[in-house]
């Protein structure tokens, strides 16, 4: 007959031999899988935003070569002068967390924003934002500097995108 001590013994109590061999796997599974993740996430991007750590505008430094850039957004309107909004600004009335996305799938390129799908959203929003004016469209701009992180000196010319997207007419 088997005691209750005897099954006790074989199955985990702390400090058993099967608890020490349990917590070792898992450290070990812990301290390979991290570093596999950190360099998934360096060769290939993140594969789920903010999972491991948020993004940040510009890009890590690579080759000593460090990059920066800035967005100008300025709404055009059909009378009046011209007005610059923050991406936030624009943006404001989608999730946070899908804005980033949202915009450049929107602005990446000429093409996207030169679509119906947006140009469909761009009125009503900017009819939002701009309440009693009469907006026909957005220009937006965006500069990238490289500069050599050694020297902190720049590296080539500064280079300059302009995407321009439309409202739709009513």
């Amino acid at each position: 007959m088997q005691t209750s001590g005897a099954a006790t013994r074989a199955y985990g109590r702390p400090g058993s031999r099967a608890s020490r061999i349990v917590a070792r796997v898992v450290v070990a599974a812990l301290l390979i899988g991290l570093p596999c993740e950190i360099t998934f996430a360096q060769a290939f991007g993140e594969p789920y935003p903010a999972l491991f750590q948020p993004r940040f505008e510009g890009g890590p430094a690579t080759d000593n070569v460090a990059t920066a850039s800035s967005l100008t957004i300025t709404v055009e309107f059909r009378s009046g002068p011209s007005e610059q909004i923050s991406r936030d600004q624009l943006m404001s009335s989608i999730d946070p967390g899908l804005a980033g996305f949202v915009f450049k799938s929107m602005f990446g390129t000429q093409e996207s924003a030169g679509s119906a799908g947006t140009a469909a959203w761009l009125g009503p929003r900017l009819s939002q934002l701009f309440p009693g004016r009469d907006a026909s469209g957005i220009l937006l701009v965006q500069e990238t500097w490289k500069f050599d992180t050694r020297t902190g000196n720049p590296i080539g010319p500064v280079t300059r995108q302009e995407v321009r997207s439309q409202v739709a007419e009513p």
